[in-house]
Parts: C-alpha cells; structure tokens; sequence
C-alpha cells in the first residue's frame, strides 16, 4: 500500500501545480481506494486477524501520508477541482473527508496567524532597520512557487540575521512581546549557542519564530556570513554578490540556487536526524515537494553550473545534493529531464555506489514518505556512513561552565537589568534555572 499511496499523493500533486500554473485538467482523475490496508494479519495458528484493527493500521497509513505530512491542504483542493475522485468504502470516505477537512481548515488558519505574527515581527525588523533573509517554507510562498501561498504549510517562521546582530534582534522581539521558549532547540545561555549553533527560538499567539545566524552548521556543511551579506568566494577566484533576492522593507530571500542548496541540505539533515538521532526531529514529504516546485518552475529557471560550482565548492555538500535530488526525481519523474546530463549521470553514479555498499534502492525511499519512518535497514546503513559531530570532554566542561557563567549580552537579553552590580547575583540565579531545567528533563525521561 506504500507504493500505491506514494504514486496517488504525487499524483494529485502534479495534476494540481500543472492545473494551477499551466491550465491543464488530467483526461482522468486520479482516483483513491478507501479499503484494508491490503496487509491483513494473520494470528499464529494461521487464522486472520481482527478486521477492525487491520482497517485502523491501514487508515494510520492513509492519514500519515495524506495529512501529517503537511499536504492536507493540496489534497483537499485536488478533490475540489476534480482532479481526485475517492473510492471504497463509505464509512472510511466519510472519516477521510471530516479528517481532511479538518486539517485543511487548520492549513488555512495557520497560514493566516502565521502572516499576522510575521508582519508585526516584520514591523519590528524594520523599525531596527535589520535585514534579514526569509527561509523555507515562508520563501517558497513569498516567491510563488506554490499555486496558492496556505498549500504550503509552515509549522513556524524561519529568519535569518547577520551573526553579529542576534542579540539586538533578541531584545527587540522581547520588547515586542515575543517569548523566549527555552524548552526547544538552544537558547541564549546555551554553550552550542556561543560555538555557532543554528537557531533561538521565540513564540507569539503559538507560532514560533527561529531566528537562525547560519542555516546550517554540522559535520558536512557550514555558511558563513561572508557567503550570504558578503561577495560569495566561487573556485576560480571569481566574486559572485548575486546571492539575495531583495523584496521589500528589508526582507529577502535566496535566489533559485542557494535556496535549492539549502532545501536539499536542510531535508538530507532530518532523514540523518531520523535515523542518527535518540530524539527523531522528523520529516515531512512537503520538502520533497518543495523540490519538485523549484525544479519544475518555468519563470525562475535555475543556473545548474552554478549550483553544482557552489556544491562542490565553499558549501561542500555536492553528494548531499545528489541524494535528495535523486530520491526526488524517483517520486517525480517528471522533474528529471530539468536535470543537465552531467548532473544525472552523477546521480545515477552515487546510487549506483549505494547500492553496492549499502543496497539502497530507490525502492527504500518510498519509506521516506511516512514523517516518522526509521524502519529501513538500507536506509540505516547510508546514514551510518555520515558521522555527527561530536562533542570533546573540554567541550563538555565548557557547556556546563557557558551555561552557569554566561556572556553579560546574553543575561541582558533573558534579564533586563542595568549596570554589572546585579551580575553576581543573575549568574546565581542562571545557575539555579539551569538545574531545575536540567532536573525537568530528568523527570521527564524518567516517566
């Protein structure tokens, strides 16, 4: 069922970009079967399973593929247009339906709290007089690439600031009534932050806001300030300042390449992460998707010497790209010949190189369409093969010693105070939250 769902979702997907963007109708709707899940269980003396529980296995199935993977909105307006049509049983249709909709009417409020939060936070950067670069999802609707902005869903508000201006942009959001939220990703008064780390994290009217200084920094990639404010450095010794595109009041976006570059990467991360990590952080198909926007788009064509120049070069994550584009291309066939031949045929080489070492095929990406699949053993393999970078013991001890006697910057922003009389006293009482922060987790993982 895996397979079948896999082929409906791209699918519709592709029947709904090609609707809105080029008028064209499929000469038949793609049509969904409501059934078993096709895989009825047996019990140990042979005999089948129990229905009811084998309907709600498949129906998991249906609902993580077609809804928690951020999609309910496309599908829900594929059905409007025509362009699905949903077979099988009644009562399974009837609870599809009131799920989708429900999850669709979320896509559309969230997309209408997330632009009220994003321009009062707008406001604010301005007001700074701050530039800053929109990401991901919030840059794939402000360019156009999704036929109506709420089909992408964003699940938060990601920015990007120079590195050297953090902390003014923290004190502005706190002024601005935004929250600081401790119990996600880093914090001010967290080593990993001070050695780099990617992103704080603030929440307003429940949308959170991470602000990163970098958008990535692990084993395998890292950019700097001077590849994005700055004249990129190209092999060669050529200077490239067309990184950005500018919008308007400050904001801007990456252009076609970077932002292909950083979508690619940024997916790579979370299956890594999905199959490296204790805490999974997840996925969503959405990002595939993503992919397949940018690559099918007429109006924005990308510059693919320049991509792979940029991949190879100062980014290093040249195979990274390779991967993702590849287990793209096999949901979405469509989208390869808008691949230059040299660019496939290096893909085609890394699968190759996968298969002989780890037997990955590209039948094992079909696993990548459940958000929380880490059950393929090839899978597994390819990811062991990319090491997390690792902390030393000095490192450690500098995390402990960062988080009790943090940077004065860095209490200003979670204290407001003034003058350094009071310094003692905040560093005490630093060191007394991060204990009892340090004990709640404890408690949590204990129960």
């Amino acid at each position: 069922m895996l397979s079948y769902y896999a082929a409906i979702l791209t699918g519709l997907v592709e029947a709904l970009f090609s609707f809105h963007f080029e008028g064209r109708r499929p000469d038949e709707p793609l049509r969904l079967c409501l059934g078993r899940s096709g895989n009825e269980a047996e019990t140990e003396d042979g005999a089948e399973g129990d229905a009811e529980s084998d309907v709600d296995r498949g129906y998991a199935l249906l609902h993580d593929i077609f809804i928690k993977n951020g999609t309910a909105g496309m599908v829900a307006t594929a059905l409007e247009h025509g362009l699905l049509v949903l077979e099988g049983e009644e009562a399974l249709i009837t609870r599809f339906r009131r799920d989708l909709n429900y999850f669709s009417g979320y896509s559309r409020f969230r997309a209408l709290r997330t632009q009220v939060v994003q321009e009062f936070l707008e406001a604010e950067l301005q007001r700074i007089s701050c530039p800053y670069v929109i990401l991901k999802g919030l840059a794939m609707k402000a360019l156009g690439y999704y036929p109506e902005a709420w089909l992408r869903l964003s699940s938060d508000i990601d920015l990007l600031v120079e590195k050297k201006r953090v902390y003014e942009v923290g004190n502005a959001m706190l002024r601005a009534g935004f929250v600081l939220n401790e119990n996600r990703m880093l914090n001010f008064v967290d080593y990993s932050w001070q050695r780099n780390a990617e992103a704080f994290v603030f929440t307003k009217d429940q949308v959170s806001v991470e602000v990163h200084h970098s958008p990535h920094n692990n084993a395998y990639l890292k950019w700097e300030d001077a590849h994005i404010w700055g004249q990129l450095p190209l092999p060669g010794g050529t200077q490239d300042p067309a990184v950005l595109y500018a919008m308007e009041n400050g904001r801007y976006a990456f252009v076609p390449e970077l932002l292909l570059l950083h979508l690619l990467t940024h997916y790579f991360k979370h299956i890594l992460g999905v199959y490296r990590s204790e805490e999974s952080p997840g996925h969503k198909f959405i990002w595939v998707i993503d992919v397949y926007a940018i690559l099918r788009h007429e109006e924005r064509p990308l510059d693919w010497k320049r991509l792979k120049a940029l991949a190879k070069g100062p980014f290093n994550c040249y195979e990274l790209c390779l991967f993702v584009l590849g287990l793209a291309c096999s949901f979405f066939p469509s989208v390869r010949t808008r691949i230059p031949a040299d660019i496939r045929r290096d893909i085609a080489a890394l699968q190759e190189q996968d298969a002989a070492a780890f037997g990955l095929t590209e039948a094992d990406y079909l696993h990548l369409v459940c958000p929380d699949a880490a059950d393929n053993e090839a899978m597994m393999r390819k990811m062991e093969a990319y090491p997390l970078r690792q902390f030393s013991p000095m490192q450690k001890r500098l995390y402990k010693l960062t988080n009790l006697l943090p940077p004065p910057r860095a209490l200003q922003v979670q204290y407001p105070y003034a003058g350094k009389m009071r310094l003692p006293l905040l560093y005490a009482k630093n060191a007394k939250h991060f204990m009892l922060q340090r004990l709640r987790k404890k408690e949590e993982g204990d129960s």
